[in-house]
C-alpha cells in the first residue's frame, strides 16, 4: 500500500494467501519523513497477528491478544470488563412498569403511557376478531382494547400480559403482546348502567348497558343509529365489530356491549344475541297513549294521558330545536325547521317524524 502518512490516516494491508502460523512482515515507506515532520511515531494495530522484521524504528504495538472485542458498556447485562473494542453487542434489561388499566387510560384522550411497554391484567369482557377487551373493575376509565391475533382468551377469564401502549386513530390500545397468562382468579365485571352523560372517552373499552334506546336508522356498514331517550335523545352508533344484529327501526331496545372508537365516533359493540333485547315498541306506546305526526309544516301531538306534559324536538344530530309543554293536544307550526328527520320526545318516549 503506497500512501503518505498524515495525521489520523488509516492504512490497511493484508495478504491473500497465508497459513496458520505464517509471519506477516511489512515496510512503511516514508517512516523517517513522518517522524521528522510530526515528531510522533505512528501506531500500528494488528489484531491476532505477529509483527516481525520492521525495516525502521520499532513501533508501538497494540495487536494480538491486547485487542478484545465485546460490550464495553458497564450498564449492559453482557458487559465485558476485558473488552477494549465495542462490537455493538450490548444487551440491556427492559424494565416493564406494572400498571392498572385505569392508569393506562388516565383521564384524558391520550394515555400517559403511550409508546411505553407495560404489564397489566384484567377480565376479558369481549372477544373480537383481532383482539379482545380487558377491564379491571366496573367503573369508568377501566377498560381497554388489546390488539392480539395470537391469543384467544375465554370470555370472563382473568389474564395478565405485557404490551405496548399505542394510540390507534385516537383509541388507546395495547399491542405487541408478550408474557400472556391466564390467571386462576374469578372476577365478574358488571356492565355500567348509571350513565349520566353520552358515550365518551371515559367509557372507551368499558362494558356498558343502555336501556330504552330507540333505533332510528341503519347504514350499509353494519351500523345502526340509536337515540338515547334518557339523555335528551342523544344519538349513538351500534356496530357489528363482534356481533351483527338486525335492528327494527323505531323499536326500543336494551343493549349491552363494549365501547370502541373508530372514524371519530364512539360506538357500542354487542357481543352476541343475549346482549340485545327488544322492549315495548315506540309505535305500540304511541298508539295507545300518544300520537305524533307532522302535517303541512305543523307538528301535532295528541295524548290520551291526562295533565300537562313536557315535549322536546331534537335534530338527528342530537341538538334540541324546540321544547315546551302541552295538555292533551298540541299543534305547533314548524315551518322554520329544515326538511329533515326529527326526534320528538314526550315524557320518557321518543318517536321519529319526518318534515318535508
Amino acid at each position: 500500500v503506497n500512501a503518505f502518512p498524515v495525521m489520523g490516516q488509516d492504512v490497511y494491508c493484508g495478504c491473500t494467501q497465508a497459513s496458520f502460523g505464517d509471519t506477516l512482515s511489512f515496510y512503511i515507506k516514508y517512516f523517517d519523513d513522518f517522524i521528522q515532520i510530526k515528531n510522533v511515531p505512528p501506531v500500528v494495530y494488528i489484531p491476532n497477528l505477529l509483527v516481525d522484521n520492521f525495516e525502521s524504528t520499532t513501533f508501538a504495538y497494540f495487536g494480538g491478544d491486547s485487542i478484545v472485542f465485546g460490550c464495553t458498556d458497564s450498564l449492559a447485562i453482557n458487559y465485558n470488563a476485558e473488552a477494549t473494542n465495542d462490537d455493538s453487542s450490548c444487551e440491556y434489561e427492559v424494565v416493564v412498569s406494572e400498571v392498572t388499566i385505569s392508569e393506562i387510560q388516565g383521564t384524558s384522550d391520550v394515555s400517559p403511557y403511550v409508546d411505553q411497554t407495560v404489564a397489566t391484567s384484567g377480565v376479558v369482557t369481549a372477544v373480537a376478531p383481532a383482539g379482545y377487551f380487558l377491564q379491571e373493575t366496573s367503573a369508568a376509565w377501566s377498560g381497554v382494547y388489546v390488539y392480539d391475533s395470537e391469543n384467544v382468551p375465554e370470555l370472563g377469564s382473568m389474564v395478565s400480559l405485557q404490551a405496548d401502549v399505542v394510540e390507534y386513530y385516537d383509541m388507546t390500545e395495547l399491542k405487541n403482546v408478550s408474557n400472556f397468562t391466564t390467571l386462576d382468579i374469578s372476577t365478574v365485571i358488571t356492565p355500567l348502567t348509571d350513565l349520566s352523560a353520552p358515550i365518551s372517552e371515559s367509557l372507551e373499552g368499558c362494558l356498558i348497558t343502555l336501556s330504552g334506546v330507540c333505533s332510528i336508522a341503519s347504514n350499509d356498514y353494519g351500523e345502526a343509529t340509536f337515540a338515547n331517550v334518557s339523555l335528551d335523545a342523544q344519538t349513538f352508533i351500534v356496530n357489528d365489530l363482534i356481533y351483527n344484529h338486525e335492528f327494527v327501526e323505531s323499536e326500543s331496545y336494551q343493549i349491552t356491549g363494549v365501547v370502541e372508537y373508530s372514524f371519530n365516533e364512539f360506538k357500542l359493540c354487542p357481543r352476541d344475541a343475549s346482549d340485545v333485547s327488544m322492549l315495548v315498541s315506540v309505535d305500540e306506546i304511541t298508539a295507545a297513549n300518544t300520537k305524533v305526526f307532522v302535517n303541512a309544516s305543523v307538528l301535532n301531538i295528541v295524548s290520551e294521558i291526562d295533565g300537562v306534559q313536557n315535549f322536546e324536538v331534537f335534530a338527528i344530530s342530537g341538538q334540541r330545536v324546540l321544547y315546551g309543554q302541552f295538555d292533551g293536544q298540541l299543534s305547533l307550526p314548524v315551518s322554520m325547521l329544515n326538511d329533515a328527520i326529527y326526534l320528538v320526545k314526550v315524557g320518557n318516549h321518543v318517536q321519529k317524524v319526518i318534515k318535508y
